[in-house]
């Protein structure tokens, strides 16, 4: 059936002049050569015959018997039948006229294959219609580099609206048309206030002249636009921003885009290079190809034109000899063009030749022309000579221009992400939004691979669960879900193990897929947390020599008549043991009990003083339920101690710790709440003890009238008192003991009235029950 239609094609075509005409074999071998498929409609019987390949563009042909007109439009997508059904019928209803149109064809597994489809009237007798020719090529592939095209630009527009630079673009006349998103943070603007000209507003009135007259001077030469000047935030505030604007040049050479960006440089004085990025707005001019048939005599250098080829070449003639075609074509392809022809000519060769090249057509228009031959022999051995070569010529600048301005992006993208100072990754999520936890990277610029040590080859497809140990981590998730969000994702995030942080800047790019920034904030991270080390200990000195230099004193003047106090009592003990009666025998015991007493405060004096001396801790396993009894116990020798309820959780909790310190601080916690307890005779001190976590935390609190607003916020400080008994040492003291223990010492205020302070401590292990040390 096809054989057929091509012979009728080419016999329509046909004159009587002589010349050679190609049959129907060679004209079908150098269509199917082409990738197209012959077809011809009859529109008196409504009959449509193909020739063979249509199985190769959608998967089948039109079963024997069938109507194959009707098989065809059922086959049509339903956006296109009628568009495509309106223009054939118009083509069919003018004599000579030709058709051509794009649309889609339904393939055996139910996708759609896109098509390029022409074809031209052969006129009756009467001048009628009486048939229509035409060829059918797959043009599946085209349509999917524009997809490519369209999304790479989608990729440029959301990675330069969530730079943190501020991007713009304009005209070639200087009429800014877009802003990225942290313009309008910055600058507080609304899009129609910055439209144009609106920039002005932001701008310092002392630099804005100069900067108009410099912006004016690179728009009118054409020459990029570099300088610093201030502008203002949305607070008020002006910042110095590093401004460039880089020209975008047509081919002929116009300028028809400006791309610029604002970089902060008060904060980032260090960094010389700022990021500077480059987009130009991909443009599609991508026409219907058309294709012509030849058909050379070798022997007797006669070559057949198709009427489509010579519209095509620009020919006047058919017949045109090989080198007259060879002399259009451009010197730069010519000499690989014949090299190809003479090759396909060789008698042990293939016969086939493939050659692309450019084509001066006589009115001075330089093309790009696709040249596909098949080379037919006679004879074998010696005598085996090329005798015919069939073939077809396509215009392909439209290709070719379409595949060089998709290689210059994807080159431009690719040195957009290597150079990108901060980390640039992209990923599909997989299983849908409910199941986001995991997904496919899709790219992943240097950077990101070096800021996450990864390893292994290309990324580009490979799981992120393959690549991270943790599934389901917290970034992960966000980014998934930034996946599926209509606002940014914006999050900080430390890689475990490390001292690596990193601010986070995720955004959808398509329902499923993302893109995201990550900005090393690692220096700035480490510089706040050794600010606030060197600040801890700065203040642990100050207060340290302050309560160095108090207790070297104290300790020298209250030595002095605790040693007194000793001897007169070592005095009195002697006296009484001279003494035989009962009485004696009870003071005597009450006068041991007072020089314990002198020796514990002497001791508690020796470790004050050196412990703010040398601010080191000798630390034992210590029982903290011990510790706070004994305290207890000396208070309850005191009037104003025996007068109080004490309630201590007496269950056994282990701290390394020096018992003498712990119980000062305890016994110093006790002294003021039985001073403020004075005035009520249910006074009750309660002493909780619990863990949490790998500490111990020791609750002391009272019912006393509690702290007032002005007393908690001086409370630890020195000198500071609310008593007329006191120096104001006693809680400074308390909380530089409890801070050399490395632990933590803080008020809070209880439901129940009084006051609360809570003491926490890192634990200990018990003692082992065989006693052997740890």
């Amino acid at each position: 059936m096809g054989v057929a239609t091509i012979s009728a094609s080419a016999q329509a075509s046909g004159g009587t002049d002589g010349a050679v005409r190609p049959d129907a074999a060679l004209l079908q071998r150098a269509v199917s050569a082409s990738g197209g498929v012959f077809w011809r409609r009859e529109p008196a019987s409504g009959r449509l015959s193909w020739g063979p390949g249509l199985a190769a563009i959608i998967g089948s042909e039109p079963p024997d018997g069938t109507d194959t007109a009707g098989w065809w439009r059922e086959r049509l997508h339903p956006d296109d039948r009628e568009r495509v059904l309106d223009t054939l019928a118009a083509a069919l209803a003018e004599a000579d006229a030709a058709w051509q149109c794009e649309y889609r064809l339904v393939r055996r597994d139910g996708s759609y294959a896109h098509v390029r489809d022409g074809g031209a009237v052969e006129p009756g007798a009467g001048g009628e219609a009486s048939a229509m020719v035409g060829l059918l090529f797959d043009d599946s592939e085209r349509q999917r580099r524009e997809a490519v095209i369209s999304r790479k630009r989608d990729e440029v527009y959301g990675l330069a609206d969530n730079m943190p630079a501020l991007v713009w673009m304009a005209e070639g006349d200087g009429h800014v048309f877009w802003y990225n998103r942290r313009w309008y943070e910055y600058t507080g603007f609304t899009p129609e206030e910055l439209e144009g000209w609106g920039w002005e507003a932001a701008h310092h009135p002392d630099f804005l002249p100069l900067v108009k007259q410099r912006w004016i001077y690179s728009l009118e030469h054409g020459e990029p636009f570099d300088m610093t000047f201030p502008l203002r935030g949305a607070d008020g505030s002006f910042r110095p921003f590093l401004t460039r604007g880089i020209p975008i040049r047509d081919h002929g050479g116009q300028v028809i885009r400006w791309f610029g960006s604002c970089t902060d440089v008060s904060e980032q004085s260090r960094r010389e290079d700022a990021l500077r990025v480059h987009e130009e707005i991909l443009q599609q001019a991508l026409g219907v190809a058309r294709m012509g048939v030849f058909d050379r005599d070798l022997e007797t250098g006669a070559l057949f034109v198709s009427r489509e080829a010579r519209d095509l070449l620009g020919l006047q003639r058919e017949e045109v000899s090989l080198e007259e075609y060879a002399a259009s074509v451009d010197e730069r392809d010519r000499a690989k063009f014949l090299a190809a022809i003479g090759a396909a000519r060789q008698p042990g060769g293939s016969g086939l030749s493939f050659d692309d090249h450019r084509y001066r057509r006589a009115d001075g228009r330089l093309m790009w022309v696709h040249h596909e031959s098949k080379t037919f022999f006679a004879g074998e051995g010696e005598d085996r000579r090329a005798v015919r070569s069939v073939g077809i010529v396509r215009d392909i600048t439209a290709e070719r221009t379409d595949q060089e301005r998709l290689l210059v992006s994807e080159q431009r993208l690719r040195d957009l992400f290597e150079s990108l100072y901060e980390g640039f990754l992209s990923g599909e999520v997989i299983g849908g939004e409910s199941g986001a936890g995991d997904f496919v990277i899709r790219s992943a610029n240097p950077e990101w691979v070096r800021q996450f040590g990864m390893e292994g080859g290309e990324l580009a497809g490979r799981r992120i669960s393959e690549l991270w140990e943790d599934e389901g981590v917290p970034w992960i998730r966000r980014l998934c879900r930034a996946a599926f969000a209509d606002q940014p994702e914006n999050f900080e995030l430390h890689l475990p193990g490390s001292k690596r942080w990193f601010e986070v800047r995720a955004y959808r790019t398509q329902p499923g897929q993302f893109a995201a920034l990550f900005l090393d904030q690692s220096d700035r991270k480490l510089a706040q947390s050794e600010a606030a080390r060197a600040q801890s200990d700065l203040l642990r000195i100050s207060r340290l020599s302050a309560m160095g230099a108090m207790a070297s004193t104290l300790a020298h003047e209250i030595n002095q008549p605790l040693a007194a106090c000793a001897n007169y009592l070592a005095v009195v003990e002697r006296g009484l043991e001279r003494l035989a009666d009962e009485q004696a025998a009870a003071l005597a015991g009450y006068v041991e009990k007072a020089s314990r007493s002198c020796q514990k405060a002497g001791e508690i004096i020796r470790r004050i003083r050196g412990f703010t001396m040398e601010g080191e801790v000798v630390r034992t396993r210590e029982n903290l339920t011990d510790i706070a009894l004994d305290a207890v116990a000396d208070a309850r020798l005191h009037p104003w101690g025996s007068a109080l309820q004490f309630k201590v959780d007496t269950r056994p909790l282990f701290v390394m710790a020096d018992r003498t310190q712990l119980g000062q601080v305890l016994a110093n916690l006790i002294r003021n709440s039985a001073e403020a307890l004075r005035e009520r005779a249910d006074g009750e001190i309660r002493i909780a003890l619990a863990t949490r976590g790998a500490n111990v935390v020791l609750r002391f609190s009272d019912n006393g009238p509690g702290l007032s607003d002005d007393a908690v916020e001086h409370l630890f400080e020195p000198f500071r008192s609310d008593s007329s008994r006191g120096m104001g040492l006693g809680l400074s003291l308390c909380r530089t003991i409890i801070e050399a223990h490395d632990g933590r010492i803080s008020v809070e205020e209880p439901g129940d009235g009084g006051a609360c302070f809570v003491i926490s401590l890192p634990a200990a292990a018990p003692p082992r029950a065989d006693g052997a040390a740890d």
